[in-house]
């Protein structure tokens, strides 16, 4: 058994000269490019100790490097052993991955990498800019942590939960046809949907429980003129879900190459293209590199304009959230002015229970984040090694960052409080700059064409 990172890096390291490679990459996501991952994907984690939902990791025979951006800079600290490095992303003097590689490896090295994990499009981009400068990308077959993750994980076993056309206020094969009209406006004969499942789920009225706080399922979806194939572990399924998926052909998850490996063979010698989003992973991708279209996936728009029952349903799941949340602090508010003895982690249990009793609760939406002093400046802090010990009072600052699922929205508020009469004039101020940039970064019109994240950022401080 395995219990420090340099064990597992040496165990990783020692497929290198079986692969023949000199470096493997080693980005933090799945074979659908998920944010946030089942902890049987989370291999950064698994490797590092990192849980970070940002990540991308280089290990090299004698060094290893880890980049993020600013969210994570103190949970890596806090989390690496000395054997790593960060690389800090998103700041002036950044180093990219491919600057790095040119300015430490001899010309000729080889660098593997996943293409199960690593998208089409990123693949050829550095495999691109790599060879460039001298440098080979190869893929490497069967994850290399996967090799020696012995206790892995298992995925969750949960059902589907099937959503009614009075819910969403569309059906399965109404939305299956708008997809139809996207791919013949681009003549495209098929549409293969691996990345980001909540596009898949979208179009099928359903969500599932794959990965924690996320109600997603892993699938894959191909979309041809005629039919439309599912792959998904079929045991996720009942009577119910299958009847509401209706004519949709399932096929088990674990056959989706297989099947779209004989569907590309099928079309050679036609002039069928084939509309592959660039996030579509490289092993998918490849099998239609001949043949594929290959933009934003048409599901994305359609996924982005809501109609009115959607419209309707927000606004029901907003209503309702804002009710727990407004119990929760006027119920910590009473506690706090109380004297109860109370810490930032019970405080966090409480919300997350009046939640769960609103009408139409599914799941938390992210694990809460309830915070006192200092802790609230932490990004994304969860309390540790006793952390959450600390006591909410009157003479500091609380934060409570939170959000559930609904079956009609989801719902994700952050509140900063002080229950007190005596707020300093410091926490006054910061407050009432906040305001001022929410107020004043929306009216302007952005020029056309313009960055829009850089003038969000200068607007917003007023």
């Amino acid at each position: 058994q395995m219990t420090s990172p340099l064990d597992k890096l040496s165990c990783l390291r020692s497929s290198f000269d079986e692969e023949k490679i000199d470096a493997y990459l080693l980005p933090s996501t799945d074979a659908h490019q998920s944010e946030y991952l089942a902890e049987v994907d989370f291999r950064v984690k698994f490797l590092s100790g990192f849980s970070g939902s940002n990540a991308f990791v280089l290990v090299t025979r004698d060094k290893v490097l880890l980049w993020t951006d600013g969210r994570f800079f103190l949970q890596v600290k806090a989390q690496l052993s000395a054997d790593w490095t960060m690389m800090p992303l998103g700041l002036p003097d950044s180093v990219t991955h491919e600057d790095w590689i040119n300015s430490s490896f001899a010309k000729g090295s080889v660098i593997g990498f996943d293409p199960d994990i690593m998208t089409y499009g990123d693949a050829h981009s550095m495999g691109n800019r790599l060879q460039s400068m001298g440098y080979t990308m190869r893929a490497v077959h069967g994850n290399l942590v996967d090799r020696f993750w012995k206790d892995r994980p298992s995925l969750q076993n949960k059902k589907l939960i099937c959503l009614s056309k009075e819910e969403t206020g569309a059906g399965v094969g109404e939305k299956l046809e708008r997809v139809r009209e996207e791919l013949r406006k681009k003549q495209c004969a098929s549409l293969v949907l691996l990345a980001l499942m909540c596009k898949i789920l979208g179009t099928f009225n359903i969500r599932g429980g794959d990965i924690q706080f996320n109600p997603l399922i892993y699938s894959v979806l191909l979309i041809t003129e005629e039919d439309a194939h599912l792959f998904i572990d079929s045991a996720k399924l009942d009577d119910s879900s299958r009847s509401h998926l209706g004519d949709i052909t399932i096929h088990e998850y674990t056959e989706t190459k297989s099947f779209l490996k004989n569907y590309a063979k099928s079309l050679e010698g036609t002039s069928a293209t084939v509309f592959v989003p660039g996030t579509t992973n490289y092993s998918i991708g490849e099998m239609f590199e001949s043949r594929m279209y290959q933009k934003e996936s048409p599901i994305q728009g359609m996924k982005g304009i809501k109609n009115a029952v959607e419209l309707a349903g927000i606004r029901r799941a907003s209503i309702r959230d804002a009710v727990a949340l407004s119990k929760y602090l006027l119920w910590l508010e009473e506690q706090i002015g109380g004297g109860a003895d109370l810490t930032e982690e019970e405080a966090g249990k409480k919300i997350d229970e009046m939640r769960s009793h609103e009408e139409n609760f599914v799941d938390l939406s992210f694990e809460t984040i309830s915070a006192v002093g200092a802790h609230a400046a932490l990004p994304h802090y969860q309390p540790s090694n006793g952390s959450g010990e600390v006591k909410c009072s009157t003479s500091d600052v609380y934060l409570i960052d939170s959000g559930a699922h609904y079956r009609d929205g989801t719902i994700d508020v952050t509140r900063t409080v002080w229950f007190s009469d005596q707020v300093p004039s410091e926490f006054r101020r910061d407050n009432t700059l906040v305001l001022m940039a929410h107020i004043t970064w929306p009216r302007p019109s952005f020029p056309r064409e313009s960055m829009a994240f850089v003038w969000t950022r200068s607007l917003a401080r007023p």
